[in-house]
């Protein structure tokens, strides 16, 4: 993820919004300041374009961090098991 630099005041963009910011389909640019200050509202920015933008379709949603290993067939397994209860 990649954030553009904007006031912490700045409101919520709409996923039409931050989708018309994109530069390519790999990269979400966010509008919030790359700071450990603004890594809530990063979070919360990545997590409502997920759930509103049109097209992108998921099962489980998985935040991570960049320097946490994730095993991802034990998480998979997991899930499965609990979506079946």
């Amino acid at each position: 993820l990649t954030n553009a630099m904007a006031p912490p005041a700045a409101d919520l963009y709409t996923a039409v919004e931050v989708a018309s910011l994109q530069s390519s389909p790999d990269e979400l640019v966010l509008p919030c300041q790359e700071t450990y200050q603004g890594l809530s509202r990063k979070v919360l920015l990545s997590l409502r374009w997920a759930v509103e933008t049109p097209g992108v379709v998921f099962s489980f949603l998985l935040k991570t961090d960049d320097d946490a290993f994730v095993c991802t067939s034990a998480v998979l397994g997991w899930l499965h098991r609990w979506q079946a209860r």
